[in-house]
């Protein structure tokens, strides 16, 4: 896969400024993929950094590692879980789209911006 200029731009924005900022900025608006791998699956939610009350709700309703998470998230079963606000559940996207960005490799964040500039090309 050829990766473009624009693509290697937003990998370098996103070290120095965040991921997740920077893809907000790229693509106000639009649903972007998480970049979630089935190695992440393992972490507990502890490397997420929540708050304790987004951290009690998902402890809470068994979800303890970043795999049951992303399973939360795929369901929509997020805003099912008691005591979890819209605050709360924004700031768990944040924190996973975080840590599974953080624990790509190199190629792997390359191809992620490849992707979401050809995204931005289409529409």
């Amino acid at each position: 896969m050829q990766v473009s200029t624009a693509a290697i731009q937003l990998k370098d924005a996103a070290e120095k400024y965040g991921a997740y900022y920077v893809l907000h900025l790229t693509c106000p608006g639009k649903t972007i993929s998480i970049p979630y791998y089935g190695r992440m699956g393992s972490l507990p939610i502890d490397e997420m950094n929540l708050s304790v009350r987004s951290s009690n709700a998902l402890k809470r309703c068994g979800a303890m590692t970043i795999g049951k998470v992303a399973e939360l998230m795929e369901t929509g079963s997020l805003k099912a879980i008691r005591n979890l606000g819209i605050k709360s559940e924004k700031e768990i996207i944040r924190s996973f789209f975080t840590l599974c960005y953080a624990n790509m490799t190199a190629s792997e964040k390359l191809n992620f911006w490849q992707n979401v500039v050809e995204d931005l090309e289409v529409s």
